[in-house]
């Protein structure tokens, strides 16, 4: 079974970047009918995710000693194979509501690489899979640095994680265009995704990954 979390990470309902994921999202729905699939959409802002307070208690066992949603959102990502992030670019950078849960993430670093409890095997990284959608209201010929301050930050997390990172969506110039609806393309990529994910994943039993 190829089991995929998608992350709603914009603070607004139903605006571009939700209409793009659930885009891939009814792509994956056609999907099921020929492939094993399970598939979750989390809403990031309905989560209790307090930011990381900075006490380094996580370096003694890799345990984060604050118990809200963030425990139980990694939970579920680190039981699928298949991540997508999708939000916008505020400030040229990402919401609050992402940068949040990222750095909640630090207890996963300390666990796997300060302290060595766990190991990330080439077959794991190999079955697991990252991508990002990004919206924003500026478009890349005005701005050709609009998305680069995500890319390290997105990198680092999926490489806690075990993940390996593919391309995924960029919608700029939802301004000019009216929102996602007159970027077609984008939304038909978004559709299609799921078929390349399948054919990368169906070698790998997620029950031994």
């Amino acid at each position: 079974m190829i089991s995929i979390i998608t992350v709603m990470g914009s603070p607004r309902r139903h605006g571009n970047t939700e209409k793009l994921l659930d885009q891939f999202i009814r792509g994956v729905h056609e999907e099921k009918r020929s492939a094993d699939i399970h598939i979750e959409k989390v809403i990031l802002r309905d989560l209790d995710i307090q930011p990381c307070k900075g006490c380094n208690a996580c370096h003694k066992a890799g345990v984060c000693i604050i118990q809200d949603d963030a425990i139980t959102f990694y939970e579920k990502i680190m039981a699928a194979n298949v991540l997508i992030f999708a939000f916008p670019i505020y400030t040229m950078s990402v919401p609050a509501e992402v940068k949040a849960v990222i750095d909640r993430a630090h207890y996963i670093w300390v666990r796997r690489v300060k302290n060595q409890l766990e190991t990330i095997s080439k077959e794991y990284k190999d079955s697991h899979l990252a991508f990002v959608f990004l919206t924003a209201g500026m478009s890349l010929k005005n701005r050709p640095d609009l998305f680069d301050a995500v890319h390290p930050t997105m990198s680092a997390l999926f490489n806690n994680l075990g993940y390996t990172q593919r391309r995924g969506i960029y919608a700029d110039g939802m301004d000019e265009s009216l929102g996602i609806e007159g970027r077609p393309e984008l939304l038909e990529q978004a559709y299609q995704l799921v078929q390349s994910i399948v054919q990368e994943l169906v070698p790998y039993d997620t029950k031994d990954t």
